[in-house]
């Protein structure tokens, strides 16, 4: 069999690699894009609750 990838005329082992290599980045991309959503809603959870917490102690003194 001769090497061709363009025509799709490659090893059984390629393909199974190129399959796992495109869900490899796939799962990396979306793991980087949740994480960041999830990192900033707690961050931004974290600022509310010292906020609240300045908050009180403001109303206290």
């Amino acid at each position: 069999m001769t090497w061709n990838e363009d025509s799709g005329t490659v090893s059984r082992a390629f393909d199974d690699w190129k399959w796992n290599d495109r869900e490899n980045r796939a799962f990396l991309r979306l793991s980087a894009q949740w994480l960041d959503k999830a990192y900033q809603q707690t961050w931004e959870e974290a600022e509310e609750s010292f906020a609240a917490r300045d908050g009180l102690r403001g109303s206290v003194s």
